[in-house]
């Protein structure tokens, strides 16, 4: 959850697609690795078996 807010919810197209903010951008710059970390938020959000942590 540290890097929860470091991004938004943007409509794309009717699916609604995670835009990382600047700050987020300049703290991984490396695009993949952003990617990474957006999956696993989602996932623990979404409490999917994918998730690296634990569901509270």
């Amino acid at each position: 959850m540290a890097f929860g807010g470091l991004f938004y919810v943007k409509k794309e197209n009717n699916t609604e697609v995670l835009e990382p903010v600047d700050a987020f951008k300049d703290l991984v710059p490396n695009e993949s690795e952003r990617n990474k970390t957006i999956r696993i938020i989602e996932n623990e959000q979404n409490g999917t078996s994918d998730a690296k942590g634990e569901k509270c």
